[in-house]
């Protein structure tokens, strides 16, 4: 029988903690190693702390009075020492009045189970952040579907001092003294739209460029809709007129209005300079007035994403409604999803229809892999290959990250050192969709 799992268990005390409260554990058999500490979380603390897990005598991490924005940290040293992320924890100083909080850590950094799953679901909540039409159409479907739910603004989220921890299952938004907790966040944004109108001179004609995907259809098509006096121009990079639409452009051409193809104009005093790609030459056309019909992306659509952990320039692509690639974050609306104009609205609440399948329904226990450093050669094919960027290389060794991993297997089956391991998953919560 293999010998128990032990933890080493750092006492901080920059924060207030009270040492004696925490006495009774320092000599509990299940602590390999206990330390006092000025601070864990200085510079000099975390380096002592890293080079004690480098010992390789240890299987846990447990952090007592120190603060829990230094979590994400204490994980990076353990994974690189090759300690499981669900391994570490961090009580916060508040919680240190009596040894009971870091009790329940220890408990739950050393139960043998904790690497193998994901974290169970402490709150069915749905967090939907977003202006506009698609973030509307979400807060509709959320009601329809009678999941609860907080709706707030990019502002509120964003605004400074405000921080997520946790993860999927189990977020917690801190917002100063507020603390909103739910179990999965929808990010619902549209692209602005703006139309731009300049005269160039007094010269007559119009003309009227499309720089934008389909949530400028609509506005394109108003605009386009007014000109019906004078010589216009319309100029696009593809054809705004897809499908039963093709009657608007017969529409417009009756009106004497020419089309031409490209994707590269230029304003200039005598008007604007296009290059035809079916002449594949440059035109000048003189026309006194340019309207030009453009998006853009909010720019707190960044800061969004990456709050949630998501590269900032990040769109689903996924095939299934709303899914972002990282667990419990969905995201809606044309600035994050290749949909837009009425698609848009729909794709919204079908994200929502997922949410809610997800959160009603039993959890599913998903098996979470794990690399051993002894056979990684750290070739960077998971890292590589994996579609929820669970690989990670945290000082010069390979790990996966417990809130990314998905458990489907992929990075097992593709490592050429067979480094990677997975327990079987618990089939019993996929037949017939309930535990049996």
């Amino acid at each position: 029988m293999a010998d128990p799992m032990k933890a080493t268990l750092f006492i901080c005390r920059a924060h207030g903690a009270n040492p004696l409260a925490l006495r009774t554990l320092l000599k509990d058999p299940r602590v390999a190693h206990s330390e006092l500490m000025p601070s864990c979380c200085s510079p000099e603390g975390q380096d002592q702390i890293a080079l004690h897990l480098k010992a390789g005598t240890t299987q846990a991490l447990v952090v007592a009075g120190c603060s829990p924005k230094h979590l994400s940290r204490y994980q990076e040293m353990a994974g690189a020492a090759g300690v499981p992320l669900a391994r570490v924890a961090v009580v916060p100083a508040s919680a240190c009045k009596s040894p009971a909080m870091t009790d329940l850590a220890l408990s739950r950094v050393l139960d043998p189970r904790a690497s193998l799953s994901a974290p169970e679901r402490a709150s069915e909540r749905l967090l939907l952040v977003g202006d506009g039409i698609s973030a509307d159409q979400a807060l509709r479907q959320a009601v329809e579907e009678g999941i609860e739910h907080l709706r707030m603004t990019s502002s509120e989220v964003l605004t400074e001092g405000n921080r997520l921890i946790g993860g999927p299952n189990d977020f917690i938004l801190e917002c100063g003294e507020e603390m909103h907790r739910f179990g999965a966040a929808l990010l619902a944004m549209d692209m602005h739209i703006e139309v731009h109108r300049e005269r160039l001179s007094e010269a007559p004609g119009t003309a009227l460029l499309l720089w934008g995907g389909e949530e400028c259809l609509e506005a394109f098509w108003t605009e386009l809709g007014q000109l019906r006096n004078g010589k216009t121009y319309v100029i696009a990079q593809e054809t705004p007129f897809p499908g039963a639409n093709e009657l608007l452009y017969a529409d417009a051409q009756g009106h004497g209005m020419t089309f031409l193809r490209s994707a590269q104009a230029e304003v200039r005093s005598g008007g604007v300079m296009v290059h035809d790609e079916h002449l594949d030459e440059d035109v000048l056309l003189p026309v006194g007035q340019v309207i030009i019909v453009r998006s853009s992306r909010p720019p707190e659509a960044a800061s969004l994403l990456r709050l949630f952990g998501l590269p900032m320039d990040h769109r689903s692509a996924e095939m299934e409604p709303g899914r972002s690639g990282m667990p419990g974050v969905y995201l809606a609306g044309s600035a994050y999803t290749e949909f837009a104009g009425p698609d848009a609205t729909m794709a919204a609440r079908a994200a929502v229809v997922a949410i809610a399948s997800e959160m009603k329904g039993p959890q599913v226990t998903v098996p979470l892999a794990r690399v051993d450093p002894e056979k990684c050669s750290l070739c960077l094919t998971c890292l590589r290959m994996c579609p929820y960027q669970a690989p990670q290389v945290l000082e010069d060794k390979m790990s996966i990250s417990l809130l990314r991993c998905q458990g489907c297997g992929l990075c097992v089956s593709i490592c050429p050192s067979q480094a990677i391991e997975m327990p079987p998953a618990d089939m019993r919560f996929v037949i017939g969709g309930v535990s049996k």
